[in-house]
């Protein structure tokens, strides 16, 4: 398959490192389910511990 500069320009690839870059909190593999959406923002796990996620995180992945 042959691309043209004009193809391979027009493709956006993001990566994120998530913790502490999307939400505030510095580790979310160590969160425990079930959990709880407390709002538009945030959830809570298991044993009440929040994550948040930064305001600008919706407006990223529009």
């Amino acid at each position: 398959m042959i691309f043209d500069k004009k193809h391979i320009l027009s493709k956006k690839v993001f990566i994120f490192d998530l913790d502490r870059t999307l939400w505030d909190h510095h580790d979310a593999t160590i969160l425990k389910g079930p959990f709880k959406v407390k709002s538009n923002l945030e959830i809570e796990d298991s044993f009440n511990e929040k994550i948040r996620l930064y305001p600008c995180v919706h407006e990223i992945f529009k």
